[in-house]
């Protein structure tokens, strides 16, 4: 083929190539757009109670793109964790936070490591600049770690059963950079007293339970079976997967927006989501791990290739979603055929030792796991309806809680 023709083509395919991303690009927006449409009439619709339709925004916030904006996040995080109409306890002073026992207790979590819990967060948020978006003004940004040291002291103070762990400066500063003062502190001691309270335990020892779920949803998934087998045979522990769920990916994954539309799907349902889509990604991203050859694999290439999953390449964000809908309604929390341990944590056990009743809950996910088997095996199931499963069983779950 002669230069110029050659050159020709190249240049067509060029300019194909760009016409295609822009109308991609633009069908993205277009469905963004009316999302957001969606979310807005939701926040408008009022339920028999006479307030915004919480149960409808719970489904759009698991649906394909979530709530699609911060200024309507701004809205919908307080309302998912039933804190929009409350005000804002008074600031401790610092005289206060100096005298309460959390402020120079020893970080339990890490008992080789002499250091005072207000030292550790002070430390962990001096080290989260890759956190803050790229080209945030230094001033800005400073406040915001003085926000975040404060916000999570003041947590800490208002609720001493509550123990740091390192990590939980990760979610905080999620919903400082999303929130206003009031709601971000509301939200995140909402968000602390129910989601992520198995993991604000004295010790690690109740998550390090908890990640077992991972490894053990994979082996009851017939496509996961074979990495399942691996992390077995080779005895890979699944802490691979600590970073990930107790930052809610906040830590390991680079893109807010990705890390945002997963505190829209983890905010809306079951507080072990987070484990749910863990086993999801790990389907999702399994095939460069199982093409290598079984000589070249032992535990530590395995742990390695394990806990990098979230940075070795594109995620297709919304088809892991989808998959971890899935795999939630075919083996929900209570009818999981796990080990003792998963009975034993007590995940609904409220502060002073009262539990509250789990036969609804119970009797709601087998029946959604008994009427969709076929339909939800499928890889072509509809994320709206299961949107709208894992919807009813995080309403249903904070019923119980409330």
């Amino acid at each position: 083929m002669p230069a110029h023709a050659a050159a020709a083509t190249a240049s067509a395919s060029s300019a194909d190539a760009t016409d295609e991303a822009s109308s991609a690009a633009a069908l993205l927006a277009t469905f963004r757009r009316r999302k957001a449409e969606r979310v807005r009439e939701a926040l408008s619709a009022t339920s028999p109670a006479g307030s915004p339709d919480v149960d409808a925004l719970r489904c759009l916030a698991i649906e394909r793109y979530g709530l699609a904006s911060n200024e309507l996040r701004r809205l919908v995080w307080p309302l998912l964790t039933r804190v929009a109409d409350k005000p804002e306890p008074p600031t401790p002073t610092q005289k206060q936070l100096k005298r309460h026992p959390d402020y120079n207790q020893m970080n339990l979590q890490k008992p080789t490591v002499r250091l005072p819990i207000y030292s550790q967060v002070v430390l962990d948020v001096e080290r989260s600049l890759k956190r803050f978006p790229p080209g945030m003004d230094e001033q800005v940004r400073m406040s915001y770690q003085d926000q975040l040291v404060e916000t999570i002291m003041r947590v800490l103070h208002a609720n001493s059963h509550l123990h740091y762990y390192q990590g939980y400066h990760d979610i905080v500063i999620t919903f400082l950079l999303v929130l206003d003062s009031r709601h971000a502190y509301n939200v995140v001691e909402a968000v602390s007293k129910s989601h992520l309270r198995e993991h604000l335990y004295p010790s690690m020892a109740v998550t390090t339970e908890l990640l077992k779920l991972v490894p053990l949803l994979l082996s009851k998934d017939p496509r996961g079976k074979r990495i399942a087998d691996l992390i077995e045979k080779h005895e890979v522990p699944p802490a691979f997967s600590v970073a990930w769920v107790i930052t809610w990916f906040g830590h390991v994954l680079d893109d807010l927006d990705a890390i945002l539309r997963l505190y829209d799907f983890f905010l809306a349902s079951h507080p072990l989501m987070p484990l749910y889509f863990s086993a999801a990604l790990v389907l999702h991203k399994q095939d460069r791990l199982l093409s290598l050859p079984p000589e070249d694999i032992d535990f530590a290439v395995l742990h390695s290739c394990l806990a990098n999953i979230p940075n070795s390449g594109a995620i297709q964000l919304e088809t892991v979603i989808s998959e971890a809908c899935r795999l939630f309604i075919l083996h929900p929390p209570d009818t999981v055929q796990s080990p003792s341990w998963f009975d034993e944590l007590k995940l609904f056990e409220q502060p002073g030792g009262q539990r509250k009743p789990r036969s609804r809950l119970g009797l709601l996910m087998v029946k959604a796991q008994v009427s969709l088997p076929h339909l939800l095996r499928s890889r072509g199931a509809l994320l709206i309806l299961l949107a709208v499963l894992v919807a009813l069983l995080a309403v249903l779950w904070a019923q119980l809680l409330s």
